[in-house]
């Protein structure tokens, strides 16, 4: 829940930033879809290495 709310706030300051600068609304498109690769590779980046974390925390208490 807290995510959709981080995403949609996201996307609302990238929506007042090109009102702001003025540019066609194609340019605004790509931008943000670059923007949202460059943020779903990142999650997904934290997301293996909070696994890595917890996976090697539960093997450690088994001690294999």
């Amino acid at each position: 829940m807290k995510e959709k709310i981080f995403n949609f706030y996201l996307l609302f300051i990238l929506v007042l930033s090109n009102f702001k600068s003025k540019k066609p609304i194609f340019f605004f498109l790509t931008s943000l879809s670059e923007k949202i690769k460059t943020l779903d590779y990142h999650s997904s980046k934290i997301k293996e290495k909070n696994f890595s974390k917890v996976h090697d925390s539960i093997f450690g208490l088994i001690g294999v």
